[in-house]
């Protein structure tokens, strides 16, 4: 709204015209005589008329600024109004840009949604891709997984095969009585189990006098023997592999009675051949005939796979400690 003044008219000739008036009504009271009826209405009439002339400006004063006023209320009407149009404008071209902007979105989406749609099915043919490559790795190692283990059920066989022979043949050698080639020989088979050791290989004989462990022990025929058997002789090694028992010594079973009849010095031969006993031969004989099962995880040969004994402790490869519990190795 304007600040503008509003026009002011001119009061004096209103002013005029009140003094007439009054000064009239003076000079009929100054007559000095009674005033009669129509005299007093005069004066009351010019008083009046006086009074009404004197507050004319004044009205029309304040007629004239209620219309400024409600002039200046229509000139801020108009402006709003200018306002809501302009508004009304921009949200014309607001909905113009909108509807531009809402087309360019919908042409993004439908961008989106194929460029997603091949990501899937790239992705989809990259996860068979893999999934071929880890089945044929896995065929791979499997393969060269069986391999190895063939390999070590091979080497376990040649090496097992290997101890018996030595084994036999330092049992020969103490058989002989020469202590110079139970010493050497001794000393081989000694050389001989370190070497094995120290890949997890322990061989094991049944100490005489203990008593008979169907688990570590097992007799030449496979018979097993009466109760409270004890062991008599070693004929074979058993063997234990990285903690696992794969092969039950071979020994001889007889009662306790039968071991202090045997306790017998032998007499001692010197600087003669070493001849194998019969029981040596028949010790080389079942150990060339006993079947070592192929598979890694290595079984009886005549029995379902033997766990490791409760007692065995976990073999060291490079120092190869013995099985505990009824198991005891060579030296």
């Amino acid at each position: 709204m304007s600040n503008s003044p509003a026009p002011k008219s001119a009061k004096w000739p209103f002013l005029l015209g009140d003094l007439l008036l009054v000064a009239a009504a003076g000079a009929i009271v100054a007559q000095g005589r009674p005033l009669g009826p129509w005299q007093a209405i005069a004066i009351v009439a010019a008083v009046a008329i006086g009074a009404w002339i004197l507050i004319q400006p004044f009205l029309k004063d304040q007629d004239i600024e209620g219309q400024l006023e409600e002039l200046h209320r229509l000139g801020d009407t108009v402006k709003q109004i200018n306002k809501i149009e302009d508004a009304a404008d921009r949200i014309g071209r607001a909905s113009t840009n909108w509807h531009g902007i809402q087309t360019e979105a919908g042409k993004t989406l439908e961008a989106v949604q194929t460029i997603s749609d091949r990501m899937s099915s790239e992705a989809q043919q990259f996860a068979q891709f893999i999934q071929r490559q880890n089945d044929t790795e896995k065929a791979t190692l499997r393969l060269e997984t069986d391999k190895l283990r063939r390999s070590e059920g091979e080497w376990l066989q040649v090496s097992m095969r290997m101890l018996d022979h030595v084994f036999a043949l330092f049992a020969a050698a103490q058989r002989s009585g020469q202590q110079n080639v139970i010493a050497q020989i001794g000393q081989f088979q000694g050389m001989c189990l370190d070497a094995t050791r120290r890949v997890g290989l322990v061989p094991f004989a049944g100490q005489t006098g203990e008593p008979f462990d169907e688990q570590a022990h097992r007799t030449a025929d496979g018979n097993p023997p009466t109760a409270g058997a004890v062991v008599l002789e070693t004929l074979a090694a058993g063997f234990s592999f990285q903690g696992q028992l794969i092969r039950p010594a071979v020994v001889v079973a007889g009662t306790p009675e039968e071991l202090a009849a045997a306790a017998v010095p032998a007499p001692v031969v010197e600087e003669e051949p070493v001849v194998a006993s019969a029981a040596s031969e028949k010790a080389e004989e079942w150990a060339g005939s006993a079947p070592v099962s192929e598979d890694p995880a290595v079984a009886l040969a005549d029995s379902d796979p033997v766990e490791s004994m409760p007692e065995a402790a976990t073999e060291d490869p490079e120092a190869g400690t013995k099985s505990a519990g009824a198991q005891s190795t060579l030296f």
